[in-house]
């Protein structure tokens, strides 16, 4: 059996819990911003048949009216 000294194996503990939070905080990082990217984005529809504004988030080109169900084009400004 090896043995190490009680700081050595103190200091190696705490290199790993730092890198494991570092890891982690890069990995939520990322994840929240992709998550808040998609929310972000929102595109305008003006329903033809009814006549009603509406929006949605995404990256969509066409998306149905909310009251009439009719497939629209997003709004281009």
């Amino acid at each position: 059996m090896s043995s190490i000294s009680l700081s050595v194996f103190f200091m190696t503990v705490t290199i790993f819990s730092r890198a494991v939070r570092i890891g982690l905080w890069i990995y939520y990082d990322r994840l929240d911003s992709k998550l808040c990217d998609r929310q972000r984005v929102r595109h305008v529809y003006r329903c033809i048949k009814c006549g009603k504004l509406y929006d949605r988030r995404g990256h969509r080109e066409v998306a149905p009216c909310p009251d009439c169900g009719f497939t629209n084009d997003r709004l281009r400004f």
